[in-house]
Parts: C-alpha cells; sequence; structure tokens
C-alpha cells in the first residue's frame, strides 16, 4: 500500500495524532515536529465486503528533548498495546467485523531518538 494512497494518508494522519496523545499521556518529551512516520512495503489496506484485511506494518521517530523515566516508557508502551484493538472497535464493515490478529508494537530510546516499531494486523 503506497503512502499516497487515500488509505494510507488516512492512517498515517490517525496514527501521528494517536502517537501525540500517547506520548502526551505517558509523558514522553519529544519535539513533535520531529516525528516521522514509515510504512513497510508489507503494509496493506483492503475493506471490501468480504476478505477484509488490514495490515499496517513501520516505526515512527521523534527527537526527545530530555531523559525518558522507565515510568513514561512503561506508560507508552502500555497505551501503544491498547490502541489498535479500540481503533478496530470503531470501525464499521457492512457485514463482517474486522478482528485483530496481530498488535505488535515497542518503543526504544537511543540517544535523543524514540522509535516506536508497530506490526498491526486486523482480519
Amino acid at each position: 500500500m503506497p503512502i499516497d494512497e487515500p488509505h494510507g494518508t488516512w492512517f498515517r494522519r490517525l496514527l501521528l495524532g494517536t502517537l501525540i496523545e500517547l506520548v502526551q499521556e505517558a509523558e514522553v518529551p519529544i519535539a513533535i515536529s520531529s516525528i516521522q512516520i514509515a510504512f513497510h512495503p508489507d503494509s496493506a489496506f483492503r475493506v471490501p465486503r468480504f476478505n477484509n484485511y488490514m495490515r499496517f506494518r513501520g516505526e515512527a521517530q521523534a527527537t526527545v528533548s530530555s531523559p525518558v523515566s522507565s515510568e513514561s516508557m512503561t506508560a507508552l508502551q502500555g497505551g501503544l498495546r491498547r490502541v489498535w484493538p479500540g481503533v478496530l472497535s470503531t470501525v464499521v464493515v457492512p457485514g463482517d467485523q474486522l478482528t485483530s490478529t496481530k498488535n505488535e508494537t515497542s518503543a526504544e530510546v537511543a540517544g535523543d531518538l524514540i522509535t516506536i516499531a508497530f506490526d498491526l494486523i486486523a482480519d
């Protein structure tokens, strides 16, 4: 799914807003203007009436402006685990329902860069 397709743009925007909310809630000090999101070529968005499938795989990176506490990282990782099932609960597909089949996320800080990796699948 090329990122310039409408569904890729929709999910990139949804993910960007979600990440901003999560880092604020977890009190992770990032420079919001530094956030970059990249999708892996395995990403797909197919929501016909039958054979629905979504996969969003990639990573987001941002510059941290000060050291990140372990409590903030724990809170961020908890939020990341909860967000995908929450997003799917709001997606309405006539005659079908999307179910989370993979919800892998991780967050790491190295130097002044935080990297959030995600592999999210719904079928």
